[in-house]
Formats: structure tokens, C-alpha cells, sequence
């Protein structure tokens, strides 16, 4: 699957390392402060479809993450 790296492990923990997707949606979250702190917001949604890795559903994963250039 284009974008991601599945691992998985004991019981049902599923590891998915994220790398840029050819697939999928980037929505800048904007800039704000988190405990004074400037910090800059990305979303990236995407999806793996029915059956493509044994799902029997779509399974629907939701990344957000900021980051404060102040900090580095």
C-alpha cells in the first residue's frame, strides 16, 4: 500500500510508520501557541481499503501533528 509500512504484532496492535502518501488528503491545521510555545498543525487522512491487508472493513487513519520551529 502506497504511503504506509504495516507491522504487525502480538494480539491486534497494528504499527503503521507513515511516509509521505501518494494517496491521501494534507490539510494545514494553521499556526497557534501550546503552552506559549508557536507551534504549526498538519492533518493527513488516509484510508486502506476492504480486503487489501485481511480487513474485512476500511479502516480510516487519521494523522495530526504539529510542530514548533522554535524548538527544532
Amino acid at each position: 500500500m502506497p504511503g504506509f509500512d504495516l507491522e504487525y504484532g502480538t494480539a491486534f496492535s497494528l504499527a503503521a510508520s507513515y511516509f509521505a502518501p501518494e494517496v491521501g488528503t494534507q490539510i494545514a491545521l494553521g499556526e497557534k501557541a501550546i503552552d506559549g510555545i508557536p507551534v504549526i498543525g498538519t492533518r493527513v487522512k488516509h484510508h486502506v481499503r476492504a480486503g487489501e491487508y485481511g480487513n474485512e472493513q476500511p479502516i480510516f487513519i487519521t494523522v495530526e501533528s504539529w510542530f514548533s520551529p522554535d524548538l527544532g
